[in-house]
């Protein structure tokens, strides 16, 4: 049995869909208003659960709620998955996190606002070596304190285990000697135009990002690299082995909601690589569980299940 672990954010998701977003001091009519379970780190493990075989992989959750009925819904419902929650409490006197997402209907395309919350009360003394024992990959991103973060990656790395780090937020001025414990960083466009340090945009370009890659690489100097490019595919960067490719995206009739597109990525692409899946087979796994996670709403109602694949 091969064990995910995610150190991450556990959010209640409040959505409102509008035509467009409003400008500074403007007052629109929304179309409508849901409230989901979220978090990047939550639904993370939400897809790294549905999309592998129960009997060979575990998941496991560190974090934090607050003791709230956004935090109880939260933990109860991710149990009710399988996943291991014995590493995610409650803390007194801070609210559960929050994201405030604005979605735009016709395009997809969303906003996004994080509060905290009770995830930053997480302390880098929670993620320690007992506490990773048995993890045979441990995905990171964010919504957690930096320094947690850094941390968790540098004692995954000491234990042997496979790290998959996606810096979101990303960190303008991230302490880069972390990210050679990183087995596979994994950044949108935006992304890796801020750790390169780079005035060029990439903009979900493939050529562009095939430019960009290689010095990313060379800045940060993690095992291997992923650029992801929305819905034309990703590409990927292998710095001691040289190679290198391009994974085109799947083609979807209509997109729905972008909300839960990233972590569904990453969950898949984790759950196959603690599997033991190259790093082509695990993109492609990837690929397409985003593909049809952008034609549902909502970020963890959207993440499909292996069965769907």
């Amino acid at each position: 049995m091969k064990c995910v672990t995610v150190l991450g954010s556990l959010n209640f998701d409040l959505v409102t869909k509008a035509s467009r977003f409003p400008a500074g001091g403007e007052t629109l009519n929304a179309q409508s208003f849901e409230t989901h379970h979220g978090g990047k780190g939550a639904n993370e493990a939400l897809a790294a659960r549905r999309l592998s075989d129960k009997n060979e992989v575990n998941v496991k959750m560190i974090g934090r709620v607050g003791k709230d009925a956004f935090g109880d819904e939260l933990v109860s419902s991710m149990k009710e998955e399988g996943i291991d929650m014995s590493q995610v409490l409650s803390v007194k006197d801070v609210p559960t996190g929050t994201s405030s997402i604005f979605v735009e209907p016709e395009s997809g395309e969303n906003r996004i606002l994080f509060y905290f919350g009770a995830n930053g009360t997480l302390k880098t003394s929670d993620v320690s070596e007992e506490v990773l024992k048995g993890s045979d990959l441990l995905m990171v991103q964010n919504e957690v304190p930096l320094d947690v973060a850094y941390h968790g990656l540098k004692v995954a790395h000491g234990l042997g285990i496979k790290t998959v780090y996606n810096p979101s937020p990303v960190d303008p001025n991230p302490p880069l000697e972390f990210f050679k414990y990183v087995d596979y960083l994994i950044v949108n466009s935006s992304e890796a135009q801020v750790l390169s340090k780079s005035d060029a945009p990439i903009d979900d370009n493939v050529e562009l990002a095939q430019k960009a890659i290689k010095p990313l690489a060379e800045t940060v100097g993690s095992k291997n690299i992923i650029i992801t490019l929305g819905k034309n595919g990703s590409i990927y960067y292998s710095p001691e082995s040289g190679d290198s490719g391009t994974i085109p995206a799947n083609k979807v009739d209509k997109i729905v909601d972008t909300t839960g597109a990233g972590d569904t990525f990453l969950g898949a692409f984790s759950s196959r690589i603690a599997t033991g899946s190259q790093i082509t087979d695990a993109l492609k796994f990837a690929s397409k569980a985003a593909s049809i996670a952008v034609t549902r709403n909502g970020a963890a109602e959207g993440i499909p299940h292996l069965s769907e694949i």
